[in-house]
């Protein structure tokens, strides 16, 4: 059973939202490098989509909706580990191969540009360079975002806790969840103050669970676009019949200095082609159906 670290937030995000051509994808991160005087920062990170398993609630005559989420599971791949091990299994492959003398039955022939001459043990080779159940797992969930904000950004609550040790597949079935489906989103972060940018592009695995290697996963977009999202997160305070004015006010004030610093980079990114605006609600729906 896995255990939920102590290390969980939950967080106020206010986003803007563009996309990028892929022929303009280069131009627009060196722009972004120069602003942020930084080098990009490489992300590849495995979603993983679960659903309640209980049926939703009818709505009853005088009570409100009871709404159901959508949760996933995420984690940053670690290419140089998958690197590493591959390079390991090719040693391996060539002792067996020395050792067999060139008999067939004793070699394992894989070909690692994606072309495996049997494909049921290619998929057993992909699944030993990335162990599904050994990756640093953090649950997420995404509230759907508040309507006509003023100004116009996406904002809506964020819930991120890490899982410990265990199996985090299984935690959640025992959760209550049911898993539905995955995708790898690959790209890169950079950072201008307050404000984490992210330029991606989201891919589903060709091989169930493996994001690795790259050539085997499929860009679920037939134009490639690039998404450039910028966003600021705020600690969220519990807000209660109790809480002080101060607290109250001093996280409206975050949220508004936030929100500034937001549209400042908008105005200052707008005059290079890379026009950010308020993501569609609707697409960001994360309430299950």
């Amino acid at each position: 059973m896995a255990l939920f670290m102590p290390t969980s937030s939950v967080m106020q995000e206010i986003s803007l939202y563009c996309l990028i051509p892929n022929a303009r994808h280069a131009q627009v991160l060196r722009i972004l490098s120069a602003i942020c005087n930084m080098n990009p920062e490489p992300q590849l990170v495995h979603h993983l989509l679960y659903k309640p398993k209980r049926p939703k609630p009818l709505m009853m005559i005088g009570a409100g909706q009871q709404e159901m989420y959508y949760l996933q599971l995420i984690a940053k791949v670690d290419e140089a580990e998958f690197e590493e091990k591959k390079r390991e299994i090719e040693g391996e492959r060539r002792g067996v191969q020395e050792k067999g003398k060139g008999r067939e039955e004793d070699v394992v022939m894989i070909d690692f540009d994606g072309d495996e001459v049997d494909k049921n043990r290619g998929n057993q080779l992909e699944e030993k360079l990335y162990d599904i159940k050994k990756q640093r797992w953090t649950i997420q969930f995404s509230d759907f975002p508040d309507a006509s904000p003023k100004p116009a950004e996406t904002r809506r609550v964020i819930f991120l806790a890490e899982v410990g040790d265990g199996d985090a597949l299984a935690f959640m079935e025992d959760f209550g969840y049911m898993y539905i489906s995955e995708y790898v989103t690959s790209g890169y972060n950079l950072y201008h103050g307050n404000l984490v940018i992210s330029l991606t592009q989201t891919f589903v695995p060709t091989i169930q669970h493996q994001p690795l290697p790259r050539e085997l996963l499929r860009n679920i977009d037939p134009a490639q676009a690039w998404v450039c999202k910028v966003s600021v997160k705020v600690a969220q305070v519990q807000v209660g019949p109790n809480t002080v004015t101060g607290v109250r006010n001093e996280q409206h004030s975050l949220m508004e200095m936030g929100s500034k610093e937001l549209h400042e980079f908008q105005q200052l990114v707008r005059g290079v082609g890379v026009e950010l605006e308020m993501g569609e609600r609707l697409a960001l729906d994360t309430r299950v159906k």
